[in-house]
């Protein structure tokens, strides 16, 4: 078992003293409802490997979804090379499943079906994404109450094409204009 490291005041740490820690966290962000999208730049570096990215979407959005972009090294979005799907379902009503196919500009956090006003939480891992070798992927899971459903659950999978390096994420309420969230980014070595 690693010895961890001594945080006591005075104490000089070097990078290599962080490896035992586990998940450290980076920063928090926050959008309070007077825009569509919440932008949590420079977090991506080259002190950690992977990221968990933990988001709350809480309050109404104009639209039904809740999407991410990633912000390339000049903190341009990036908007092509995307894959993947964010699968849903309403475990309460019985309602059939729902699959969204990613888009090529974007990629879903949450989809809630028929609803203005949703909770949502979701818990997304991000590999490589200061790489410009290695695909950045990204797992999660979802979960959520929206009006007119109960108690939604779902997966997130995607990953992006190229050799972009990435240094920041975009959340975005897909044309909503009062987006409420917390995001919490957290860093760790592979």
């Amino acid at each position: 078992m690693p010895t961890p490291p001594d945080f006591t005041a005075g104490t000089s740490l070097a990078a290599s003293s962080l490896n035992s820690v586990g998940l450290w966290k980076i920063t928090t962000a926050t959008a309070s409802g007077t825009s569509r999208a919440l932008v949590v730049d420079n977090i991506f570096t080259t002190d950690y490997s992977h990221y968990r990215v933990t988001v709350s979407l809480t309050g109404a959005v104009n639209v039904n979804a809740l999407y991410y972009q990633y912000l390339d090294t000049s903190g341009s979005t990036v908007a092509t090379g995307y894959y993947g799907s964010a699968y849903g379902q309403d475990f309460t009503s019985g309602a059939t499943g729902f699959t969204v196919a990613t888009l090529t500009t974007l990629q879903y956090v949450g989809y809630v079906p028929n609803s203005a006003s949703a909770t949502l939480t979701a818990t997304l891992d991000i590999y490589n994404p200061r790489s410009s070798t290695l695909v950045t992927s990204v797992t999660g899971q979802v979960a959520g109450i929206a009006s007119g459903f109960s108690y939604l659950g779902g997966q997130v999978l995607g990953m992006t094409t190229g050799t972009t390096a990435f240094r920041g994420i975009r959340f975005d309420s897909a044309g909503g204009g009062n987006l409420t969230c917390t995001v919490r980014v957290y860093g760790y070595r592979n």
